[in-house]
């Protein structure tokens, strides 16, 4: 985990992910295709998974049920379908409304981060 900055893997728009990029000042990297996703989520090591389900729903549940599979940090899903995304294991997935705003975003991985930190 990134102790300065927050890494997050946006999955969806490059609009919205270059949005909340100036927004947050944060690092992120988006992901506009499962490869990209898959890619950025080994090797960038995020602090978080951002997957707009609002933005392509094809792309969103393809990149969900693969990430599952492996060990991976906080899923975060931007969608108005909260059942729709139900984790095996009680894994951690929030489904959180995508209208929320990049602030509201931004605290909820805040949230997510210092639970790392004091769990680790």
């Amino acid at each position: 985990m990134n102790q300065s900055k927050p890494v997050i893997v946006y999955v969806g728009n490059e609009a919205d992910s270059t949005q909340f990029t100036h927004e947050s000042g944060w690092v992120v990297f988006a992901a506009s295709s499962l490869r990209d996703a898959l890619a950025q989520t080994i090797f960038s090591y995020p602090d978080a998974i951002v997957i707009d389900a609002m933005h392509d729903m094809v792309l969103a549940e393809d990149t969900y049920y693969h990430l599952r599979t492996i060990n991976h940090p906080p899923i975060i899903i931007l969608s108005d379908m909260p059942l729709r995304w139900k984790m095996p294991k009680n894994e951690p997935v929030t489904v959180i409304s995508p209208n929320i705003s990049s602030y509201d975003l931004m605290a909820t991985i805040s949230d997510y981060r210092s639970a790392t930190v004091i769990a680790s």
